[in-house]
């Protein structure tokens, strides 16, 4: 007995409930923002004569409640899935029509702005609260944002290896951002592979990158069981980070580990364990092949 047909159609049925039901949140929403607004009106109106009470306009208002929702999905939505992930959810990696709410833009049609005109008694910049909520709801899809995060959540372990493997690539000069021809000559020295990089002797530049190599590391290593990545790039930015003078050359950071540094006046040098380098290199291939480049190991 063939049960596909049957599992397919359970999962449209969760998937359109799914919409619907973020539909209803965010008109759920909105409804609880207009009341407490018109009673902030109410009160402004009395207290006019003694204060300052138009700070707030609907339009404004309506965009950054919706605009914060949209932020707060996108944080749940990185929660339900975020395991071994560094990368979280944004509004930016949305498409564009869902990263925000926007009144004032020329990217919508003309459609919705007419679905609008007939809502509005005067301009949306004057118009009620009541009344620029309608408008919102017409101009936001809702819907279209659950699928939109269902996707995101899909794509974001795959996402976040290959954001992990550019970097460590980067990092290492293992990709063709370096070089496009020549390969690339790693040499064995004392049962270690050796990977050489620059080093800037202005620290605030080196803290700052090491800093941001930490996650990515942790994704790797997560993924991989490997040590030693994160350990090295921890040492190296808290290094950086406490001094401005300039470290001696030959001085060794995270030594003992899988992982070792040794910093010159311009470059540094990786000493990397075999099995290290192993998962390095097959993490790579496997996730930033299209910008690795051609390695020659002795």
């Amino acid at each position: 007995m063939n049960c596909q047909p049957s599992l397919f159609h359970d999962e449209v049925q969760k998937a359109k409930h799914g919409a619907l039901a973020l539909e209803k949140e965010l008109i759920e929403l909105l409804a609880d923002f207009a009341a407490k607004y018109e009673a902030y009106e109410l009160a402004g109106s009395f207290l006019g004569k003694y204060l300052r009470t138009d700070s707030l306009n609907p339009e404004q208002s309506v965009e950054k409640v919706v605009n914060s929702w949209i932020k707060t999905k996108c944080d749940q939505a990185t929660d339900k899935v975020q395991q071994n992930h560094h990368l979280k959810i944004e509004p930016s990696s949305l498409p564009e029509d869902l990263q925000s709410l926007v009144f004032r833009s020329r990217r919508h049609s003309f459609e919705i702005d007419a679905r609008m005109k007939a809502i509005l008694s005067k301009s949306i910049y004057e118009a009620p609260v009541r009344e620029v909520v309608q408008c919102a709801l017409l101009r936001y899809d809702a819907q279209a944002l659950f699928h939109a995060l269902e996707k995101a959540k899909a794509d974001l372990g795959k996402t976040s290896m290959r954001d992990a493997a550019y970097r460590l690539s980067k990092v290492f000069r293992l990709n063709t951002d370096y070089s496009r021809t020549s390969p690339l000559q790693i040499k064995r020295q004392k049962g270690r592979y050796i990977i050489e990089s620059y080093f800037i002797d202005k620290h605030h530049r080196n803290w700052t990158e090491y800093r941001d190599l930490i996650a990515p590391a942790n994704t790797f290593e997560l993924e991989t069981g490997t040590e030693g990545f994160l350990s090295c790039f921890k040492t190296l930015f808290e290094a950086c980070y406490s001094t401005s003078d300039n470290f001696e050359s030959r001085t060794k950071f995270n030594v003992g580990s899988d992982v070792e540094a040794v910093v010159y006046k311009e470059k540094i040098k990786y000493h990397i364990a075999p099995s290290a380098f192993e998962a390095l290199i097959s993490f790579l291939t496997d996730h930033c092949s299209d910008t690795l480049r051609d390695l020659e190991v002795e």
